[in-house]
């Protein structure tokens, strides 16, 4: 299946145990592959724009994406810079 940018961008995220982490608002390319590598989630532009919270996704925890919402591994950790981040066990 393909899906484009638009749709991925706003599509909610959640765990696989059904805790909603947020919606994608950006994702990072591998230009060699064209593969996205990296997906960039906020509960919300507010508070990634002011409280500079994010959650890294990377594309190995992945579960499952579809056009209605992506379904990831449960394990997330709190980076010392504040931002959150994905773990990869």
């Amino acid at each position: 299946m393909k899906i484009n940018a638009k749709k991925i961008l706003g599509l909610p995220v959640n765990t696989k145990t059904g805790v909603h982490l947020g919606k994608i608002y950006d994702f990072e390319v591998d230009i060699e592959s064209g593969m996205i590598f990296k997906y960039i989630v906020s509960d919300s532009l507010i508070a990634k724009n002011i409280l500079q919270k994010e959650l890294v996704i990377d594309r190995s925890q992945v579960i499952m994406i579809s056009s209605k919402e992506m379904i990831v591994e449960d394990n997330i950790l709190r980076e010392g810079s504040g931002k959150l981040v994905e773990s990869i066990n």
